[in-house]
């Protein structure tokens, strides 16, 4: 599409913000909602760059919006936007993830349908289950458990999401476990647990993959 019609799908959010809120959901105005989502869910790969805007701004529009309709329309968008065809699409979702859930918790309270969607993606990846789900997915998940653990609690980090990212460290495609890693040894810049640099080391110190080799060189922690 056009640069015109790109800086305006890029700026929709902003360009709402404008309307009242009672405008916003007139149900005269309801084409504007559904345009969003059936961008978000186009899946022709040449709009591609739609969809990844659409997913960069999801946060604000859930918060323009009653909780009925985000829970009905907004969130299986973001799910689907988790598993888009595309990369950058998914890593754009996966990155929007954190800011996603913060504003689902001041909708709707800590549990919320995207967070416990998510816990039951956690559930599955510490599971020897892991491998029925695309390896894309896989790789999305652990991008976004730096985002998720901003904003889920400690509590559910340590017993969800953790062991799901440790899990998959023995993944069959090394990219799933070069970007679990990579989570792990990000989120525990903050943690400061030394177990688990020990245990990304003991897991990954023999890859030849090149990007585990310089994730890894850094880590000077010993036994």
């Amino acid at each position: 599409f056009d640069e015109i019609k790109s800086g305006i799908l890029e700026n929709l959010a902003l360009l709402l913000r404008l309307l009242d809120q009672n405008t916003l959901n007139d149900p005269v105005n309801l084409w504007i909602l559904d345009f969003i989502v059936d961008v978000g869910s186009q899946q022709h790969n040449m709009y591609w760059r739609c969809r990844q805007l659409i997913a960069l701004q999801l946060s604000d529009f859930a918060t323009m919006y009653p909780p009925h309709v985000v829970e009905s329309k907004l969130i299986p968008l973001a799910k689907e936007l988790l598993t888009d065809q595309v990369a950058e699409v998914r890593r754009s979702m996966g990155d929007e993830s954190g800011r996603f859930i913060r504003a689902l918790t001041a909708i709707f309270g800590t549990t919320n349908p995207f967070t416990d969607y998510c816990l039951s993606l956690a559930s599955v990846y510490q599971s020897d289950k892991m491998h029925t789900a695309a390896w894309h997915s896989r790789v999305t998940f652990a991008i976004m458990c730096i985002e998720m653990f901003k904003h889920i609690g400690r509590e559910k980090w340590l017993n969800d999401f953790q062991p799901a990212l440790i899990n998959l460290l023995n993944d069959k495609v090394v990219n799933v476990r070069f970007n679990a890693a990579k989570s792990l040894v990000t989120i525990n810049r903050t943690l400061k647990d030394k177990k688990i640099i020990l245990l990304v080391k003991h897991k990954l110190g023999k890859e030849r993959d090149r990007d585990i080799q310089e994730l890894l060189r850094p880590l000077k922690i010993t036994e």
